[in-house]
């Protein structure tokens, strides 16, 4: 119990102290405007861009590359004869929110966008690596906000201010207005003193065989062609390229940021606050280390020893932890949305407000761990170890514990509304006051576990074996009537 005390008290400082986006992130927002035509991939910024692939023509990405430096290896395309480098934004602001639970930050920050309207965005290089062209193309996998892509022809126009030369394009048979409305039309403005050419290409109208309603007479959703595709291009020379070129030449090869070098063979050393985004930590001797506050915001921590180590507060969301060895470690006020725990040693973990909704943790060993006020919604937890385990007055809405191990864990005052705990052994375990409402237990044992008070609301319990189970006080399913 003084366990539990001192740790609860740490995690509410550490909640008084998270007032904001605080938690080694990034402080500068990602815009696309931060790339220049006519610099070089070596002097392109990259902090805030991440996810770097081959483009193609503004479509979805191919193969994946590591950098602006690497775009020689995707295929230069014939309308232009340049290299298209597909990007994206970085998501640590957006994950940040999404752990905490902050769904009007999320939104903000989600996807690569340009005035708030979701885009695929690329740039294309010369062969020598100049950037010569910016691509955006709306994206239309994005349902939500896909009825005002259109819209972005606007705010484009307006951010490049001059005599845009607009054309309608042909309409073609069958294609018909959206709302009274259609469009068609490619704007292209020019800029002799830069030499910069942009054009706007926007669409707004249905297809042939998209119509408001279906064959049943219902109104239809999605029927519709949407779309803002900008392009601007460096059609003129790179001035001084040769001597350009030879000043790049002559720069020194990038070497790795020397804290994650440091990071790779580093037990029991102090690295609170560290900024060890997205690092290459595979196999790491971390053991005991202090990482409180530290980002690992997308690090690969696969194989990593942090036994013992103190991640109070840490950001681990999208880290990597397949195989890890958390044993003992601390977790508390961590953040860890989507991070992949795959048959890591979580055992006698402590982890008090631990945020990891939608983590990953098949067949991992959380023998001994204690979880309180924990986010684990939508957790994967199938074929794990967790005998002995506490996960009390936690959210586990939507967790998949399939063929799990809890037995004697503690439960109690946690919320599993629509939790699968099917062929589950839960024996002995404490279900005291606890959310089971639609909890799908068939197949799972179930034998002396106490379940008294709890609400099992639609809980499913076909074939699951209760005997001795307790349920004293407990609002029961419709039909089930205990032994």
């Amino acid at each position: 119990m003084r366990r539990i005390a001192i740790f609860a008290g740490l995690a509410s400082v550490a909640i008084l102290a998270a007032d904001g986006f605080a938690q080694g992130e990034i402080d500068f927002e990602p815009s696309v405007w931060d790339l220049e035509l006519g610099l070089h991939a070596r002097e392109l910024p990259d902090e805030q861009f991440v996810d770097y692939a081959c483009g193609t023509n503004g479509g979805p990405p191919s193969g994946v590359i590591a950098g602006w430096t690497d775009y020689a290896r995707c295929n230069a395309e014939a309308a232009t004869g340049w290299h298209e480098v597909y990007f994206q934004y970085d998501d640590l602001f957006e994950l940040v929110a999404r752990a905490r639970g902050d769904q009007v930050r999320a939104a903000l920050f989600a996807n690569t966008t340009v005035y708030s309207r979701p885009v695929i965005a690329s740039a294309l290089f010369d062969d020598d690596g100049f950037m010569r062209g910016l691509r955006l193309v709306t994206d239309p996998r994005n349902e939500t906000r896909r009825e005002l892509a259109y819209t972005l022809s606007g705010y484009l126009q307006a951010r490049y201010d001059g005599d845009w030369q607009c054309e309608n394009l042909p309409r073609l048979e069958g294609e018909a207005a959206v709302q009274n409305i259609y469009i068609k039309k490619l704007c292209t403005l020019e800029n002799a003193a830069t030499g910069i050419m942009r054009s706007i290409e926007t669409h707004f109208y249905r297809r042939p065989g998209q119509s408001i309603l279906d064959a049943n007479n219902l109104p239809t959703e999605g029927y519709f062609e949407s779309l803002t595709r900008f392009e601007e291009f460096l059609v003129g020379e790179i001035e001084n390229r040769d001597e350009r070129l030879a000043e790049i030449a002559a720069l020194p090869p990038v070497e790795e940021d020397p804290l994650v070098v440091r990071a790779r063979d580093c037990p029991g050393c102090d690295l609170s606050g560290a900024s060890l985004r997205r690092a290459d930590l595979r196999g790491a001797n971390l053991a005991g280390a202090n990482l409180e506050g530290a980002s690992l915001h997308a690090a690969d921590l696969t194989g990593a020893n942090l036994a013992g180590a103190n991640l109070g507060n840490a950001n681990l969301n999208r880290a990597i932890l397949t195989r890890a060895n958390l044993s003992g470690a601390v977790l508390s006020g961590a953040m860890a949305y989507q991070a992949r725990f795959d048959g890591a040693d979580l055992s006698d973990v402590m982890g008090v407000l631990f945020l990891a909704a939608r983590s990953r943790m098949l067949s991992a060993t959380l023998n001994g761990a204690a979880f309180f006020d924990a986010n684990l919604e939508s957790v994967i937890m199938s074929n794990v170890e967790a005998v002995g385990a506490t996960i009390q007055s936690s959210r586990l809405w939507n967790a998949q514990m399939t063929r799990s191990d809890f037995t004697g864990a503690s439960l109690a005052g946690s919320d599993l509304l629509n939790a699968t705990l099917t062929l589950a052994t839960l024996a002995g375990a404490n279900f005291r006051n606890t959310n089971l409402s639609e909890v799908d237990f068939r197949d799972s044992d179930l034998t002396n576990a106490n379940l008294s008070g709890s609400l099992m609301t639609n809980a499913l319990l076909g074939r699951a074996n209760v005997e001795g189970a307790i349920f004293d006080g407990a609002r029961l399913p419709a039909g089930f009537t205990p032994p």
